[in-house]
């Protein structure tokens, strides 16, 4: 995608971006964690400390609730961070602020599409906290990412 075209996505307002596999399941977390494991990223996992990435995606959601795990990624130099808030929905975020080219953005959307493809699911790219006003969406029946709307400055 043209850098102009999606620029105002990750324009700074103050929010972050979240990314999100909607509709997800136990077993999709699953897939998620076997291929991030085996992708090109690095990857962080902490609870109180760093750990070890679980084995098994039930033991993330395992633990001491006032200890919510976090698994920070290196997607080419832009931190994206999971907390494994639910089951039923995978979600990432990240700060605009660290897109600042088209090479970023690229970066993110093969980040995006990587997972699609994982999952075989669709995976939207919103601002924080609105999961239903998808900015960007990549579409595993046609292999393809799409700007859906416009975003950029306070809502």
């Amino acid at each position: 995608m043209e850098w102009e075209k999606v620029q105002l996505a990750f324009e700074w307002d103050g929010s972050w971006r979240d990314i999100y596999v909607l509709d997800s399941s136990l077993d999709d977390w699953q897939r998620l964690l076997d291929f991030l494991r085996t992708s090109r990223y690095n990857l962080t996992f902490k609870r109180a400390s760093v750990e070890p990435i679980p084995v098994h995606a039930a033991e993330a959601f395992g633990g001491p609730d006032d200890v919510r795990p976090l698994l920070q990624i290196d997607v080419d130099g832009i931190v994206v961070n999971s907390h494994f808030f639910a089951k039923e929905e995978i979600e990432f975020d990240l700060d605009p602020r660290e897109v600042e080219v088209s090479a970023d953005a690229e970066a993110v959307f093969e980040f995006m599409a990587g997972i699609g493809r994982a999952l075989s699911k669709p995976v939207i790219l919103t601002p924080e906290n609105m999961s239903e006003l998808a900015l960007i969406a990549y579409d595993p029946a046609t292999d393809e990412l799409q700007k859906l709307r416009e975003f950029g400055g306070l809502l």
